[in-house]
């Protein structure tokens, strides 16, 4: 494979030498047959050259490539960027460029990293050109700005982009050439179809064996940008351009944000990396704005005293040191008078030194005034707001204000309240309505006063990371706030000191919830916790719980959402009814109804729902003594028992009416366990497993009877007992099955052949006449259980592996599920289908059994749910069976059949009632306007979070059933 490169010559870059060459190629370090035609090249930027002889770059047609018009100015060697000094920013660089290294397919293809305005992040992407340049790895760079019009046009970032490309790689430049010819306005189209026909295609004929990376700098400065990442963010996500890595920052504007949400990069992949710049500990930036301020005063002479006046003043933001860089060396020979006005508090700034800062928030203030579609009169009010905070420099009350300039209060409260430096995500009410708390991306909490808008206090510090939730006490002297730092605090309302340690979890804290007599605290992180409020233990926790939460009334439940809704005994974290089912995307707000009667669900799927919180059916949550993935459960004969066995290599009895462990785990397997059975009297159990052994043990004292039974020589997927106790049954992924003495452990006859690849299930028909068998080869086996002799052909139908078969109790019907998602009904004595698949399943079914009287049939599946059916007619009967929180492998009913047992990954075992299948019903029709707000507060009927600041408009208490509780709080995860 041969490859050309083209670009223009920087006599600035130290590798423009003919030493350099070799350093330069490294980019196709895993090309074989590497050639560069035209010997004569100059090597500039590491990663880009200059054929001397045009016609000799792959045929390259330069008058199609100048048809996209490309953004010269946006390039990020073209005009002065500033880079960061040697020292500074180094972990954030080590990282990006770590990334930009990784050849893994499972490292995202998008990194954004986003910080507030001053924080540095062009300087960041300006290094990070050069550093990626020198190792061959920079494929094309779109820096935008609001001062240059070209680099502020949406359309011309895809384009210039596609030049680059085109300039970087002989086969891009093929590629794309064929997509001008097609098309050659696509510069003038939209982003969609210059993505498709620019960017996608260009693997298509090209082996990735490296991945260039792409830099867009500062999105939020190109108008309309949205336009081109409502395309690009999906394509990045979807992997529709598996060659290039993107390399994106921006502020947090919500325009932008909007299209990498966090919460859906937690996906089975994440295709999308992210980095919040202003969250960097603010000890590391410190010691890098302590660099780059004495680089810059190098030349001046300047005590250790000032030094640290001068870095404390700058805060985090790089914008201020340089601003203060700038104004002071600029002075010449009066830069020590300078220096002193900076160090002059007393003094008033000329505009000269802050000619920076007022540019930059200049700006910001403009877009806020621009952007909140106000009327002319009602800018001007705000105008004129903002300029009586300023002009009297000091706090005032908003009543003086209105006073002052002779507006209603109203219109003064409605201006935002400031004082964030970053995204506002969670708002909550005191139950005086007297104050307002705020957690921010910024890391602080701040308390407001609710009547004039004015801050209280000092921010309150401590998280590392963004305050995702907050919440007032009952009697409102403390406050609760959960971060993404991983931890829960309590806040001393009055001082803004925290009150003992914070409580730390492993994931993110999402939402917290004190409850109605301020003893405990809630917290949502995916996992459901409870703490003691005063000491921080952990009450309970349930793993997979959910995010959002809230208490009801009473204190004595919590209800909890993800993509479900889930109730929960406050006291003891046992789980109360299933899940309700219904919306159709990630789950924001829930909080119960004033009375506990109903629960509101505020949803991304644009819907408000109400439920009734009254409805109860899973009887027992036992099983939850297992370390690993519950694989197989089954009833003793006459049900007061289960036995469960797991990848953690153990089995385990339980009592049916308590949920309790019955002894201690039976031990011996040294693999996996994945199939139990009961003999038909109770006594005895067997066993399979991935040790690719077969185990006989004494149900009632859990000791091994005899040795364990070898002939397998892969693992054992499924074990059975003959009706009559005496015969065991075993299907292993050697693709044979077995027949074996229960009493001696001797091995009955030849292993069964026929089935050409694993056998996954294995059981025997009522009268012990026959076996039935489900195999990885998609096919259903019968087989003669005295001779061994296959009985017909193989049943065929489903598409993909069978994971499981039963026979009917009368021994005339088989079920099987696959992977195909499926459920099939054959019979069993001519091997015909009986009518369709049952299809309800959204993934690998995994587990299916017949009821006793052969009139229902249960199945367990990857899709987390069990599903009952009318074996007669094939119809669901009620709604899937929720409440697991990953696969479902194995679900049995018990001898009577008015319970299922059903064993998860989840590493629980569950029993459900199978006479009362009802799903919680919603009572109110879904209302379908954009929800993630589901509440009112006492006083307040308009909190706005997800900006930089506050938004309040004063009015009354609501009365209906979307009001909240007194003992709820409000939050946008």
């Amino acid at each position: 494979m041969q490859h050309h490169m083209v670009a223009a010559k920087d006599d600035n870059n130290p590798s423009n030498n003919s030493e350099s060459l070799q350093a330069g190629v490294g980019l196709f370090h895993q090309a074989h047959d590497f050639t560069i035609e035209n010997s004569n090249i100059e090597v500039v930027g590491g990663n880009q050259y200059q054929c001397n002889n045009i016609n000799h770059y792959h045929g390259l047609q330069y008058d199609i490539i100048s048809k996209l018009n490309p953004t010269i100015k946006a390039f990020h060697d073209v005009g002065a960027r500033s880079v960061c000094i040697e020292g500074t920013r180094t972990e954030i660089l080590e990282n990006v460029i770590k990334w930009a290294n990784e050849p893994s397919p499972d490292i995202p293809g998008g990194y954004w990293m986003c910080g507030m305005a001053g924080t540095g992040k062009s300087t960041i992407a300006k290094s990070l050109c050069l550093k990626l340049g020198e190792e061959g790895l920079l494929a094309g760079t779109f820096f935008c700005s609001r001062q240059i019009q070209e680099c502020k046009e949406y359309h011309n970032v895809i384009p210039t982009i596609a030049y680059q490309l085109a300039q970087y790689s002989s086969e891009f430049a093929a590629v794309i050439r064929e997509a001008l010819n097609m098309d050659p306005d696509i510069a003038h189209k939209e982003p969609d179809k210059q993505i498709k026909q620019l960017f996608a295609n260009l693997w298509k004929d090209i082996p990735p064996f490296y991945t260039p990376v792409v830099i867009i700098d500062a999105l939020d400065e190109c108008e309309n940008i949205s336009l081109v990442l409502k395309h690009l963010i999906p394509a990045i996500k979807n992997q529709e351009i598996p060659g290039l890595k993107f390399f994106l920052t921006s502020r947090p504007e919500q325009h932008v944000k909007d299209y990498f949400n966090i919460d859906n990069m937690q996906q089975d992949r994440q295709t999308l990396q992210h980095f919040y710049l202003h969250n960097v500990q603010k000890s590391i930036v410190r010691d890098d704005i302590s660099i780059f301020l004495q680089q810059g005063l190098s030349q001046m002479s300047i005590s250790k005293d000032n030094m640290e006046r001068l870095l404390e003043r700058s805060g985090v933001l790089f914008i201020y040191a340089a601003t203060i860089i700038k104004y002071i060396t600029g002075g010449g020979r009066r830069a020590q008078a300078r220096l002193a006005n900076i160090l002059d508090l007393k003094r008033t700034p000329d505009k000269v030194e802050t000619q920076l800062l007022d540019d930059l928030y200049g700006q910001i203030l403009e877009e806020v005034l621009s952007l909140s579609k106000l009327s002319h009169p009602e800018q001007k009010q705000s105008l004129n707001v903002i300029y009586t905070v300023i002009t009297t420099a000091t706090p005032v009350s908003c009543q003086i204000i209105s006073e002052l300039l002779k507006l209603d209060l109203g219109s003064v409260q409605a201006t935002p309240l400031r004082g964030h430096t970053s995204l506002v995500t969670s708002v909550a009410v005191s139950f005086d309505g007297t104050r307002i708390a705020s957690g921010s991306d910024d890391m602080t909490v701040r308390i407001w006063d609710a009547i004039s808008g004015q801050a209280i206090g000092q921010p309150f510090q401590g998280h590392e990371d963004e305050i995702a939730s907050v919440a007032f006490s009952p009697n409102g002297t403390r406050l609760v706030s959960g971060s993404h730092d991983k931890t829960v605090r309590i806040w001393d309302i009055l001082t803004g000191d925290t009150i003992g340690m914070p409580f730390k979890l492993y994931k993110q804290v999402r939402s917290v919830s004190f409850s109605p007599d301020g003893a405990r605290i809630a917290a949502g992180s995916g996992d459901v916790t409870m703490f003691d409020a005063k000491n921080g233990d952990v009450l309970w926790q349930i793993k997979d719980g959910g995010y959002a939460l809230n208490f009801s009334p009473d204190g004595t439940r919590i209800v909890s959402a993800s993509t479900t809704v889930r109730i929960w005994d406050a006291n003891t974290g046992a789980a109360i009814g299933q899940p309700y089912q219904g919306h159709q995307d990630y789950i924001n707000s829930v909080v119960f109804s004033p009375d506990g009667s109903k629960i509101i669900s505020g949803s991304d799927d644009h819907t408000v729902r109400i439920w009734d919180s009254s409805v109860q059916s899973v009887i027992h949550e036992p099983g939850q003594g297992h370390q690993g993935e519950v694989y197989c459960v089954a009833f003793s004969p006459d049900g007061a028992r289960i036995v469960s066995g797991s990848d953690d290599k153990t089995i385990k009895i339980w009592d049916t009416s308590t949920g309790n462990a019955i002894g201690q785990p039976l031990l011996g397997h040294t693999h996996y366990v994945n199939s139990v059975a009961f003999s038909p009297d109770g006594t005895r159990i067997v066993s399979g497993s991935y040790d690719k052994t077969v185990r006989i043990w004494d149900a009632n004292t859990g000791d091994a009877i005899g040795q364990p039974l070898l002939g397998h020589i892969n693992w054992v997927r499924s074990v059975a007992f003959s009706p009559d106790g005496a015969r065991i049954v075993s299907g292993s992924y050697d693709k044979t099955v077995r027949i074996w003495d229960a009493n001696t452990g001797d091995a009955i006859g030849q292993p069964l052949l026929g089935h050409t690849d694993g056998v996954n299930s294995v059981a025997f028909s009522p009268d012990g006449t026959r076996i039935v068998s489900g195999s990885y080869d998609e096919t259903v086996g019968i087989w003669d259980a005295n001779t061994g002799d296959a009985i017909g052909q193989p049943l065929l139908g489903h598409k993909y592996n069978v994971s499981s078969v039963a026979f009917s109790p009368d021994g005339t019907r088989i079920v099987s599920g696959s992977d195909d998602g499926t459920v099939r009904i054959w019979n069993a004595n001519t091997g015909n289908a009986i009518g369709q698949p049952l299809l309800g399943h959204t993934h690998w079914v995994k587990s299916v059994a017949f009821s006793p009287d052969g009139a229902r049939t249960v199945s367990g599946s990857d899709d987390w749910t069990v599903r009952i059916w009318d074996a007669n007619t094939g119809n669901t009967i009620g709604q899937p069976l929720l409440g697991h929180a990953n696969r479902v492998n194995s679900v049995v009913f018990s001898p009577d059949g008015t319970r299922i047992a059903s064993g998860s990954s989840d590493h629980t075992v569950r029993i459900w009632d199978a006479t009362t299948l009802t799903q919680p019903e919603i009572s109110h029709e879904p209302c379908t306007n954009s929800a993630s707000e589901v509440t009112q507060f006492p006083y307040v009927n308009h909190l706005k979070a997800g900006s930089d600041f506050l938004e309040l408009n004063m009015g009354s208490f609501g009365s209906d059933l979307n009001t909240a509780s007194p003992y709820v709080h409000f939050i946008i995860p």
